[in-house]
């Protein structure tokens, strides 16, 4: 290499002169032309050149960060510094400390940089308004630093904690405790921030605590004797009614003022005085559709025994367990309650002389069949109310009397209401074809509870599959052999070869088809047929199936990725103490144990824009959906793509994402990393 070639090389890119011979590091011009690029390219010149001021000048002039590099002696240059300090007033650090003692140079530095960057700054220097001014100007919080005396500045004061209401922490704390000073400074947006650092008198002071409830003081804090104001009470429970747990008990008897409150938010019920808590009339008249709920489980128990009261409240979902023992015998408490569809439910909380009701069972009944259960043994042995709750539900009959159970006629309506029925009623009819053949045309499913005997028997089988009943899953394995049945059974639902015998699975002529009728059997048919050209012809015919086939190799491709990019990764990973990578992708910087919150260098961010970079998207999405992919991609690129209104869709990319967490995590947690805890919401280990 000659030197016109060593100086097109730094040209184009100044730290390469650490490659270069040291013969071009010692030549003036190809390091000049190296500094030019790079200024940092100056750690990599001979000693001799270091000491060029020109050279040394043109680095700073490029790069601030040159600083660190250059001769001693240049650090100690005015020039120099200025110089590189107009660039990054952070390089003040690396300047000679004499310049910490510089008004003029450290003034220039704070243009560009923050106090908190700096060591060692000259004590004189933080007791100077124009250096705290400017300081503060940037970073309130720098006013940490300035002198005792500045920070007892008013205005200084308030201008630092304008610009941060952090620096509040910093002022002095005979500001702390001037009220009209700490008002002067406060608002809703910085309060919260502000609090924990104000002085306990402040507290005591209602003047200062009336103007601060509506930015958010605390009112645990407040001074004993002001929870007992009205004023103060109104003020902070028009805000947040929860906060009369805070105050006195003679603010929580207080019905005048706490009536309106617990009207608007039930839940603040809780925190009133006990005696409130079994009033009668105070509780019914804050009681409507929105409190119930939350004043329900509060009320004192005494009043469940009034059966006034519990009339009362009847009209709302009530439960019957809360009543006392002796109102669940009371005919008018169980109407009140039972007649309203969504309490009807509670008969099974009253006593038997309620179960036994006829009028009330069955006003029950007649909104829930099931709950036949819970009425008495003559009400189960009634034929007229099995009928009534079989026509609710069919299952109900599971509750009728065992004569009842054997009365055919109920029987046959309850499996025409509901064909699952069948699994409840008695064997003879579960061995009865005709019964049989009625659930089954109501639930297909339901041959699951007909006899072995009816499962076995190939005639009515044969005429079930012949009405398209889908039932093959439940046959006898004998008939799941015999392949009347089971042609017969696939050329009608493709999808029953799943439950053939094995033999069928490996019949091409039967999978041809399966699979033209529901591609997704093939995953069940013998491997062989499953990469068979005449299969592959029909099911490549088949959207879903190419879908699905892009979803599998979406998934493999993610698992191969993250296994490659974890082994070369791990000895660093151990090494650093971090998960951080830089696979090169979109903005190059992830970290693979961040699975929860911002998807900003998280997993699920590496593995939207990985998705995105090999085109694996474009193996599901549709075109709306990868231009709508595409602008997450290249305009919210701290995002991940999400569908518009398509559970579906959002449901795949769910999966897609879970099970390349679970593979990271996994992967991670085998290698000995303890990573548990951040991928528990994954891996529910």
């Amino acid at each position: 290499m000659d030197k016109k070639e060593a100086i097109n090389k730094v040209k184009e890119y100044g730290m390469d002169l650490e490659q270069l011979p040291e013969k071009f590091k010692k030549d003036k011009d190809v390091v000049l032309e190296a500094v030019l690029n790079a200024g940092e390219a100056i750690q990599f010149a001979d000693p001799k050149l270091k000491l060029d001021k020109k050279i040394t000048l043109a680095a700073v002039k490029t790069s601030a960060y040159a600083l660190e590099h250059v001769d001693d002696k240049f650090k100690a240059d005015k020039e120099i510094v200025e110089a590189a300090i107009s660039g990054d007033g952070y390089m003040l650090e690396h300047a000679n400390k004499k310049f910490k003692k510089d008004k003029v140079i450290v003034l220039k530095a704070l243009e560009t940089s923050n106090l908190s960057n700096f060591t060692d700054i000259d004590k004189k220097l933080l007791d100077d308004k124009d250096i705290v001014n400017l300081a503060i100007e940037k970073n309130g919080s720098d006013l940490q630093y300035a002198s005792a005396k500045l920070k007892k500045d008013k205005n200084i004061s308030k201008k630092a904690i304008e610009n941060s209401e952090y620096a509040f922490e910093y002022i002095d704390s005979s500001l702390k405790k001037d009220t009209s000073f700490v008002l002067s400074v406060v608002n809703e947006d910085n309060f919260s921030s502000i609090q924990s650092h104000l002085d306990k008198s402040l507290f005591k002071d209602k003047n200062f605590v009336m103007k601060t409830i509506i930015m958010g003081i605390d009112i645990s804090l407040i001074d004993k004797k002001l929870l007992k104001d009205e004023a103060i009470a109104k003020l902070s429970l028009d805000r947040d009614s929860r906060s009369l747990q805070y105050f006195d008990s003679s603010i929580k008897k207080n019905k005048k003022l706490i009536l309106p409150i617990i009207k608007n938010d039930g839940y603040a019920f809780s925190h009133v005085d006990a005696s409130l808590k079994k009033d009668k009339s105070f509780i019914l008249e804050i009681l409507n559709d929105d409190t119930f709920y939350s004043v329900i489980d509060e009320i004192d128990q005494s009043l469940y025994k009034d059966k006034n009261f519990v009339l009362a409240i009847a009209k709302y979902d009530i439960s019957a367990s809360k009543i006392h023992k002796s109102l669940l015998g009371d005919k008018e408490i169980a109407k009140a309650i039972i007649q309203k569809p969504t309490s009807c439910h509670e008969l099974e909380f009253f006593n038997e002389t309620i179960k036994a009701d006829k009028d009330i069972v069955k006003m029950a009944i007649g909104q829930s069949g099931s709950l036949l259960e819970f009425g008495s043994k003559d009400i189960q042995n009634d034929k007229a109310m099995v009928q009534l709750a079989i026509s609710k539900d069919g299952t109900s009959i599971q509750f009728a009397s065992e004569d009842l159970k054997n009365d055919e006629e109920l029987v046959k309506q309850a499996l025409i209401h509901d064909g699952y029925s069948l699994e409840h009623v008695n064997n003879r009819f579960k061995d009865d074809q005709s019964f049989v053949e009625i659930a089954v045309k109501n639930a297909e499913k339901a041959f699951e509870y007909a006899s072995d005997k009816i499962k076995n028997d190939k005639v009515f089988v044969l005429k079930c599959i012949k009405n398209k009943i889908k039932i093959l899953e439940y046959v006898s394995s004998n008939l799941k052999k015999d392949k009347e049945v089971v042609y017969n059974s696939v050329k009608n639902h493709g999808s029953e070869l799943r439950y053939a015998d094995d033999i069928f699975k490996k019949d091409k002529e039967l999978v041809l088809i399966a699979v033209d009728t529901d591609w997704s059997v093939y995953t069940s048919v013998d491997k062989k047929l499953q990469i068979d050209k005449d299969v592959l012809k029909i099911l490549e015919k088949n959207s879903e199936y190419k879908k699905h086939i892009g979803l599998e190799k979406v998934s493999k491709e993610l698992e191969s990725f993250f296994d490659e990019l974890i082994d070369n990764n791990k000895e660093f990973f151990k090494e650093e103490d971090t998960f951080k990578v830089r696979p090169g992708i979109a903005y190059d910087k992830y970290y693979l144990n961040q699975v929860d919150g911002s998807y900003d260098m998280s997993l699920q961010g590496l593995i939207h824009h990985y998705m995105w970079e090999k085109k694996l998207y474009h193996l599901f999405l549709d075109e709306k959906d990868l231009k709508i992919c595409q602008g997450v991609v290249e305009n919210s690129p701290e995002y991940i793509y999400g569908p518009e209104d398509d559970e579906g869709l959002q449901s795949t990319l769910d999966e897609i994402y879970a099970d390349a967490i679970c593979f990271v995590g996994r992967k991670l947690i085998d290698l000995g990393f303890d990573v548990k805890n951040d991928f528990e919401s994954y891996l529910g280990e």
